[in-house]
This record gives structure tokens, C-alpha cells and sequence, in this order.
């Protein structure tokens, strides 16, 4: 029973000595820019307006912001699902890593977590690339259904929360494949 714990290899605990915190902190980071990409008002923003709107949250207060909340496109639906996806998966994987992390379990754990990071780094792969091409296609469209004279938008900090999410989760994808394969060879050569 005691080497399915510690497994009996001084060089494989060793590793994940390193590879565990390291992996606890980044994936900390990134399900916490994760969130506050989703529930921050910052997807949309409007220059001329110097107003925000977010993906989750409204976050705007004009009626027309009202008007394009109540008729948003169907892509920012895909948007919103990739987000809550990544963002279920991230929050998975912290309390499987916390769990891992603190109850000594072996390091083979980094296999299963490799693929539940990848997972969630193609989620936030697809809503950023959806976001990026499709924000402000829509913008036209209501212009023309409102008395606004420039609603034109540019795409606000949240996206760029979502970007860095995004590139923190392939680092994470990344981390988690190193330690799994150093897992791997180490249990080779024991």
C-alpha cells in the first residue's frame, strides 16, 4: 500500500517535489485569469461611449447596450460555452491538483492532466479566435437598427485576460506533458 503513495522512487519524488508546486501555482494563475476574463465587463469596448460590456455580465447601463444585450449574435453563445468549459476544467483540475498535492499521490497523475489542460486550452483557443474574428460584425448591424450615430467597438481587456488565460493554460498543457513524461522515464529507469 505504501509504494502506490510514495511509490519508492527517491528520484520520481524528487521530481514532483518541483513539478507539483510548480504546476499547482501556474494552473492557480490560470484558472484565476480564466475567471475574471469571463465575469469582468470588458469584452466590448465602445471609444466614443468610453463604455464596457462584458461576455457574462452586462456591465453597460445605455439603453442601447440593453438593446444589442437583448439580441446578442448566436457566436458569442459559443463564446460564452468555451469559457464556462475551460473554466469548469480549469477549476477540476485545481482541486485534483490540490488533492494530488497534498495527499502524496503518486505523480502519474500529470497523464490525466495533460489532457483535461489540453482540452481546456483548445476551449479558450476556439472562444478567443470566435471572439477576435467575429467582435464587431455585429456593431454594424445594431447601428443600423438604433439611432446611434458610432457604436463602433474595439475588443477590451477582458479579451486580453482571455488571450493571456489562453497562453497560461498552453504553458500548463505544456508543464504537465514535461512532468508526465519525466514521471515516465524515471519510473523506466527505477
Amino acid at each position: 500500500m505504501v509504494s502506490l503513495i510514495l511509490d519508492e522512487n527517491p528520484p520520481a519524488i524528487c521530481a514532483t517535489r518541483i513539478l507539483k508546486p510548480s504546476f499547482l501555482f501556474l494552473l492557480s494563475l490560470t484558472v484565476l485569469l480564466t475567471g475574471l476574463a469571463m465575469f469582468t465587463p470588458g469584452w466590448h469596448y465602445f471609444p466614443k461611449h468610453t463604455d464596457r460590456m462584458g461576455i457574462i455580465h452586462q456591465g453597460c447601463t445605455y439603453v442601447t447596450c440593453q438593446v444589442y444585450w437583448d439580441s446578442r449574435p448566436e457566436w458569442e453563445s459559443t463564446v460564452t460555452t468555451m469559457l464556462w468549459i475551460a473554466f469548469a476544467t480549469g477549476m477540476v483540475l485545481l482541486i485534483w491538483t490540490v488533492t494530488a498535492y497534498f495527499c502524496l499521490l503518486t505523480p502519474g497523475f500529470f497523464i490525466g492532466t495533460t489532457v483535461l489542460c489540453l482540452m481546456a486550452t483548445i476551449c479558450l483557443a476556439v472562444a478567443v479566435g470566435v471572439f477576435g474574428t467575429k467582435n464587431g460584425d455585429e456593431i454594424a448591424a445594431m447601428s443600423n437598427r438604433v439611432s446611434t450615430t458610432d457604436w463602433t467597438n474595439t475588443v477590451g481587456y477582458s479579451f486580453w485576460l482571455a488571450v493571456t488565460a489562453t497562453a497560461s493554460f498552453f504553458a500548463t498543457t505544456v508543464l504537465s506533458l514535461t512532468a508526465a513524461v519525466v514521471y515516465h522515464m524515471l519510473r523506466l529507469y527505477k
